[in-house]
């Protein structure tokens, strides 16, 4: 039988295997036991799974999704979208055998599989419960011969996975239990030094804490300095919040996805913190009603990689004016350029384009702590704001004050 093949029937037996002590981890809604040599990472909404064991010469990677209402769909043609969405444009699926069903108790469990090219495997997992679907997928390289050797772990891992996946809807417990009450309460700032493609690179970084015990890594898109980690934050944004103890010279923050951080803590007598060695200042929130006059820039620059080929690089800027009479407007751009190099200094040939975004312009107001912007056709929009030395934090992003001097 081929192991493709084997691999599904092994999935929809939900057959659980030996693949060491297991972690327990949630991400949105789902509650799951990660293996102790598997890690953990992130990219956009999904929760990335990966094996870094190179023993058997595998490597493969399981990712999540924190759950969505079904909401009476189809659960197969559901499936069949989202495995759409995963495919990256450059490559071709083939998928192999039927979607396989099973069920036990409330939950059903949906799996598919499909060939990737000629290197890689992927494999879908669909499970729902009480009318929330959660989606699990699977990709894997294939070995030399085309298949993939089940003795890897791959198809046991992933079918513990499956079987070992709990749901808050169905009753499960979150992984973050109750906080103890704690001694902090509003917002901090710092900035982290750090090296990126282009030398040394300056962050802003945001830290809220609330005498409840939560506290929140940074802020949410539209959230406000006047709530700190409701219980929706804790599903939506797991990697950035949770609980947190300080114990002596040191803080603990307790991650809602089930990791955990300790971090050196020491606090001034104006209420000033340094985490790690870096230095936090406490802010206020902006006050309702304010109205701010000036303009602020976002600009980006990444060079091309040394080497390649090819010099220049890609440059964005985003600008935002807000005005004491209550109205603001917002450019873009994003434009790159480069030459390119025979490998003995001289250039053969370049390039260079541009995207103008068209300006968007309105009202504004600052309401609840949040930055709320209307467009001139009535579109809202919510925004974190936080304001500081002539730096303006929205969602997240910094925008600096133009000077006009």
């Amino acid at each position: 039988m081929p192991t493709l093949i084997r691999l599904v029937l092994c999935l929809v037996a939900i057959v659980p295997a030996t693949t060491g002590a297991a972690q327990r981890h949630q991400f949105g809604h789902v509650i799951y036991d990660l293996p102790k040599h598997w890690e953990l990472g992130r990219v956009d909404d999904y929760q990335l799974i990966y094996s870094d064991d190179d023993k058997v010469g595998y490597y493969a990677s399981i990712s999540i999704h924190g759950g969505f209402e079904l909401k009476g769909s189809n659960p197969e043609a559901v499936l069949r979208e989202r495995m759409k969405l995963v495919l990256d444009d450059d490559e071709t699926a083939e998928p192999f055998g039927d979607i396989k069903t099973s069920s036990a108790g409330p939950r059903t469990l949906l799996i598919a599989g499909e060939q990737i090219g000629k290197r890689k495997m992927r494999m879908h997992a669909l499970s729902i419960s009480r009318g929330w679907a959660y989606h699990a997928f699977l990709d894997a390289r294939i070995n030399q011969d085309g298949l993939q050797d089940p003795r890897t772990g791959v198809s046991p891992t992933f079918s513990t996975f499956a079987a070992t996946k709990r749901f808050i809807p169905d009753g499960a417990s979150p992984v973050l239990g109750a906080p103890t009450p704690g001694e902090l309460s509003g917002a901090f700032a710092g900035v982290e030094q750090r090296y990126g493609l282009n030398g040394l690179q300056f962050e802003t970084a945001i830290m809220q804490f609330s005498k409840s015990g939560r506290f929140y890594d940074g802020m949410p898109a539209g959230g406000s300095l006047k709530t700190i980690a409701p219980a929706d934050v804790l599903f939506q944004f797991p990697h950035e919040c949770g609980n947190y103890t300080i114990k002596g010279d040191s803080i603990e923050l307790q991650y809602a996805t089930g990791e955990t951080e300790t971090m050196e803590f020491e606090r001034d007598g104006d209420g000033n913190l340094r985490l790690d060695g870096i230095y936090f200042g406490k802010l206020d929130p902006i006050a309702d009603g304010t109205r701010l006059d000036g303009t602020y820039r976002d600009f980006n620059y990444t060079s091309f990689t040394p080497g390649s080929g090819v010099t220049g690089g890609v440059a964005t800027e985003r600008t935002i004016t807000l005005t004491r009479g209550g109205r603001w407007e917002a450019t873009r751009f994003a434009g790159a350029f480069g030459n390119f190099d025979d490998g003995a200094g001289n250039t053969t040939g370049g390039f260079a384009t541009s995207n103008d975004k068209p300006e968007q312009r309105g009202t504004y107001e600052i309401a609840d702590g949040v930055l709320v912007l209307t467009d001139d056709s009535g579109l809202v929009s919510r925004k974190s704001i936080l304001l500081m030395d002539g730096l303006l934090m929205l969602d997240g992003t910094g925008y600096l004050e133009n000077d006009n001097d």
